[in-house]
C-alpha cells in the first residue's frame, strides 16, 4: 500500500458499481504525456463486507499493481510478447500476474496467522473459536484445504518443502517465481469477477486480441519504439533486464529490472528539450519499491541529488543536493530522522558575499543553528538551542579566514548576553575582548586581554551579589594582577595597585575613595616589605583628618603620623630598625605646623616628655621630662616665657643623698635658687641674689621641717647661725658666727637666749607646703 501511495503511475482507487468485481486497472502510456492513464484500484463496496473480505481483495488487487506497474515483471513480460508478436508469452504473462496477486495473498496470509497465534501465546491463553477458524482458513488446514484460500497456501508451502528438499541453493525470489507459475496454473479454472469466466478463457481472449486478432500498436510517432535488453550471469541465470521507450519527440524512458522483475532504476531523458525541469533524470528504487535516489540533470548543466535514504544509514529521511553546471556544489538541503531541516548554500553564484551558508531548522520548524562562510573565508556561526541542551537560546560566534575564532556571542536563556572579540584583524590594540549584559541590556561585566598578554576586567555586579557597582583589575602578561578598581554601591572606591612593572618603590598600592571622590585611606605595601597606611577619616569618626602608618615587614608599626580636625598634628616613631637609643617617640604638631609636645619612650623603658606650649596656656614655653623604665618622674625642666628656667631632679637612681634637687635659673642662665630634699628628710635651701642687695642666703631645715641653719652672705661676711630647735616653740639657744669672706677668720660666737623670728626664703612656697612658719625655740 505505501508503494501505492507513492508510485508515479498509480492515481486515486475506484468504488467499482459492478457488484463482486475486484481488479487493477494497469498503466497505459500515450502519445501525449499530459494525457497517461495511470493504473488503479476498481474495486466494489461489497467486497469490503468482511474484515478478512477487505484483506483478501486489497492483498490480491495491489499483488497485481507491483508486477503490471512499469517495468515490473509482468509489465515487461507483457512488452516483449507484444515487441516478439508472441501471443503464448502474452497468454502466459497474464496467467502469472493471477499467480503473483494471489502469492501477495499468501503472504499476506502468513503474516496474520502468525500475529494471531503470537498474540494468544503472549496473553498466555488458546485461539479463540473464531481466531482456530482463521487460522484454519488462512493455513489450508482441515475443511480449509481446498478452500481458494487455503489451496494457495499448500500450493506454497509444497513449492517452499521441495525446494527445501532439493539440496542445491535456491533463492527466495526463485522459490516464489515458481510459487506464482503454480498459482497462475491453479488459478486458470477459477472465474474473472469482471467478466465471469474462467482465467485461462480470459487470457487467451486477450492474447488473441493483442497479438495474433488484429489489434494494431500505436506508430511510433504517438507511442514510439521499445527496446528490451536482457544480461545474463556466467551460470545462465538472468543478471537484469531493461526496457527503453523512445518517443516520437525523441523523448527516452529507460527502466531496469533485477532477476525477479523489480525495478532497480528509472532514466528519463527529455530529448526534446521541452521540459524545463530536467535534461534527463535518474531515479533508484529500494527492494520494497520506494524511491531511493534522483538525479535530476538540467538544460544549464546543473544538476539535483535526491537521497531517500531508504535503507536508513545515514541517519536523515532525505538529502536534495544541487550542482551548478561547473560541478561544484551549490545547496544542500537534509531532512534529518526526526524531521529537521538542515540547509547549506555555498552560494557559487556569489549573489549575497559568502561562499558557505548553512542553517539547520527542528521538527518545529524553528531554525536551531546557522553557519555562513564569508567569501574572504571567515565563518559566522548562530545556534539558537532549540533542544535547550546549554542554557543558551542563541550561540553566535565568527572564525576569521586563518581558522581563528574572532569574536563569540552568546543571549542566554534569562535573556543576558556574553560577548568575545578576538580582534584578530588587530584593530584595537588587545586581543581577547569579552563582556556580559543582562537580561535587561546592562553591561554586567567586560574582561579584556590586552595583546602584550595583559587583562582588565571590569565587574558591574547588576545581580548585586558583593555590594560594589562596578569592580576593575588589571593583570599583567605573567598572569600577575597589576592593579584593582571597586566603585562601591554608595558611590564609594577602593583602588589597589600591585605596581608589577616596578616602577615604584611600592609592590601594593591601595586606597580607597568616599562617595564624594575624596580619598578616605590609603594601604601602601612598599618593595622592602614595609606598608605605610594612611586613613583620611572622611566619615569623621576619630577626630582626625588623616592618619599615616608605616609597618617593617615583620608587620610591626614603625611609625604613625596623624592630621587631627583641627590642623594639629600627631607623629609617633617606634624605632624598629633600631637606628636611636629610643623605642617609640611621639611628637603633636599644632595647626600652624609648631611641634607642641614630644614624647620618646627609650629603649630600656625610660621616657622623656616635652612640652611645648604653644598655645601658651602654662607660662612657659618649654617643659621637659624623663621618666625611669619604672615611670617614675626623675628630673624635668620648666623654660619660662621671661627666660628663667626650673630644674627638678628626684634621684630615683638614688645616687646621691638627696631624693629631689629643685633648682631655678634666671633669663642669664645663672643659677639663683635650689632646694636640696635630703633622703633624711632635711632639705637645704639657697638663694643667689645675683642682681639684688648683694645677700645671698642659704637655709636648712631638719627632718620635722624645723629651720636649723641659717647663712647669709653680705657682701663677702658670712654670717652663720645655728642652734637647737624645739618644734614646740620653747626655750633655745641661738648662736651667730661671722666669717670674713677674706680672710676666712671666724668671730666670736654670739650667742642669745632671745627667741628670734626667721623668715623663709623658699621661691616655691606653695610647693612645700608641708613646711610651716619657724620660731625658733
Amino acid at each position: 500500500m505505501r508503494a501505492y501511495a507513492i508510485s508515479d503511475y498509480a492515481g486515486p482507487g475506484q468504488i467499482s458499481a459492478t457488484a463482486g468485481l475486484g481488479q487493477y486497472n494497469a498503466y497505459v502510456a500515450a502519445s501525449d504525456l499530459s494525457v497517461v492513464k495511470p493504473g488503479y484500484l476498481d474495486i466494489a463496496a461489497d467486497r469490503f463486507s468482511t474484515p478478512e473480505g477487505t484483506v483478501q481483495i486489497l492483498a490480491h488487487e495491489l499483488g497485481h499493481f507491483r508486477v503490471e506497474e512499469p517495468g515490473a515483471a509482468i509489465a515487461n513480460a507483457r512488452a516483449n510478447a507484444w515487441t516478439a508478436r508472441d501471443q503464448g508469452a502474452y497468454e502466459s504473462a497474464c496467467n502469472l500476474t493471477e499467480g503473483y496477486a494471489r502469492l501477495n495473498e499468501v503472504r499476506v496470509g502468513n503474516e496474520l496467522v502468525a500475529a494471531t497465534r503470537a498474540q494468544a501465546a503472549a496473553e498466555g491463553r488458546d485461539l479463540s473459536a473464531h481466531e482456530r477458524v482463521f487460522v484454519d482458513r488462512w493455513s489450508g488446514s482441515g475443511a480449509f484445504a481446498n478452500s481458494p484460500e487455503g489451496s494457495a497456501h499448500n500450493i506454497v508451502q509444497r513449492i517452499e518443502q521441495e525446494a527445501a528438499a532439493d539440496g542445491k541453493f535456491h533463492s527466495l525470489q526463485e522459490i516464489a517465481n515458481a510459487a506464482a507459475m503454480a498459482l497462475g496454473d491453479d488459478y486458470k479454472g477459477y472465474q474473472t469477477s469482471s467478466t465471469g469466466e474462467t482465467y485461462f478463457d480470459f487470457c487467451r481472449r486477450g492474447a488473441q486480441a493483442v497479438i495474433s486478432g488484429g489489434a494494431t500498436p500505436a506508430p511510433p510517432s504517438a507511442y514510439g519504439q521499445e527496446r528490451f535488453e536482457t544480461t545474463y550471469n556466467a551460470d545462465g541465470s538472468v543478471a537484469n533486464s531493461s526496457v527503453a521507450v523512445t518517443l516520437g519527440d525523441g523523448d527516452e524512458h529507460v527502466t531496469v529490472f533485477d532477476a525477479s522483475g523489480r525495478t532497480l532504476w528509472t532514466t528519463e531523458i527529455d530529448g526534446a528539450f521541452d521540459d524545463a525541469d530536467y535534461a534527463w533524470r535518474t531515479t533508484a528504487y529500494d527492494a520494497q519499491g520506494r524511491v531511493d535516489f534522483t538525479q535530476t540533470h538540467r538544460d544549464d548543466g546543473s544538476r539535483n541529488d535526491w537521497d531517500n535514504d531508504q535503507d536508513g544509514t545515514q541517519g536523515w529521511k532525505s538529502s536534495d543536493v544541487h550542482f551548478d553546471a561547473q560541478g561544484r556544489r551549490d545547496w544542500q538541503r537534509v531532512i534529518e530522522d526526526d524531521d529537521s531541516v538542515v540547509w547549506i548554500d555555498a552560494d557559487q553564484a556569489d549573489e549575497r558575499g559568502n561562499s558557505v551558508w548553512s542553517s539547520h531548522t527542528d521538527a518545529q520548524g524553528r531554525q536551531d543553528w546557522q553557519r555562513v562562510i564569508q567569501d574572504d573565508g571567515s565563518v559566522d556561526w548562530i545556534d539558537f538551542d532549540q533542544a535547550d541542551e546549554r542554557g543558551s537560546s542563541i550561540w553566535s560566534n565568527h572564525t576569521d579566514a586563518q581558522g581563528r575564532q574572532d569574536w563569540q556571542r552568546v543571549i542566554q536563556d534569562d535573556g543576558s548576553v556574553d560577548w568575545i572579540d578576538f580582534d584578530q584583524a588587530d584593530e584595537r590594540g588587545n586581543s581577547v575582548w569579552s563582556s556580559h549584559t543582562d537580561a535587561q541590556g546592562r553591561q554586567d561585566w567586560q574582561r579584556v586581554i590586552q595583546d602584550d598578554g595583559s587583562v582588565d576586567w571590569i565587574d558591574f555586579d547588576q545581580a548585586d551579589e558583593r555590594g560594589n557597582s562596578v569592580w576593575s583589575s588589571h593583570t599583567d602578561a605573567q598572569g600577575r594582577e597589576d592593579w584593582q578598581r571597586a566603585v562601591k554601591d554608595d558611590g564609594s572606591v577602593d583602588w589597589t595597585d600591585f605596581d608589577q612593572a616596578g616602577e615604584f618603590d611600592h609592590r601594593v598600592w591601595s586606597n580607597h575613595s568616599d562617595t564624594q571622590g575624596r580619598e578616605d585611606w590609603r594601604d601602601v605595601v612598599l618593595d622592602d616589605g614595609g606598608r605605610d597606611f594612611t586613613d583620611f577619616d572622611q566619615t569623621n569618626v576619630r577626630g582626625d583628618r588623616v592618619v599615616t602608618t608605616r609597618y617593617d615587614i615583620r608587620g610591626l608599626e614603625d611609625w604613625r603620623d596623624a592630621t587631627l580636625d583641627d590642623g594639629s598634628r600627631d607623629w609617633s616613631d617606634f624605632d624598629q630598625t633600631n637606628v636611636r637609643a629610643d623605642s617609640v617617640v611621639a611628637s603633636h604638631f599644632d595647626a600652624q605646623g609648631r611641634e607642641d609636645w614630644r614624647n620618646a619612650v627609650m629603649d630600656d623603658g625610660r621616657r622623656d616628655w616635652t612640652d611645648f606650649d604653644q598655645d601658651g596656656s602654662q607660662g612657659w614655653n618649654r617643659a621637659e621630662s624623663h621618666y625611669d623604665a619604672q615611670g617614675r618622674e626623675d628630673y624635668s625642666d620648666f623654660f619660662m616665657d621671661d627666660g628663667r628656667r626650673n630644674s627638678f631632679d628626684h634621684d630615683q637612681d638614688g645616687s646621691h643623698a638627696w631624693s629631689r634637687f629643685d633648682a631655678g635659673f634666671d633669663a642669664s642662665g645663672h643659677l639663683d635658687a635650689s632646694t636640696r630634699y635630703f633622703d633624711d628628710g632635711s632639705r637645704l635651701s639657697i638663694d643667689y641674689d645675683h642682681f639684688g642687695a648683694g645677700v645671698n642666703e642659704m637655709l636648712g631645715y631638719n627632718a620635722q621641717g624645723q629651720l636649723n641653719l641659717i647663712a647669709r652672705e653680705y657682701h663677702g661676711i658670712v654670717l652663720t647661725s645655728g642652734g637647737r630647735w624645739n618644734p614646740a616653740y620653747g626655750d633655745g639657744l641661738h648662736v651667730v658666727t661671722v666669717i670674713n669672706a677674706n680672710t676666712g677668720a671666724l668671730s666670736t660666737p654670739i650667742q642669745s637666749p632671745a627667741p628670734i623670728s626667721v623668715p623663709d626664703p623658699d621661691p616655691w612656697p606653695n610647693a612645700h607646703a608641708e613646711v610651716g612658719p619657724m620660731t625658733p625655740a
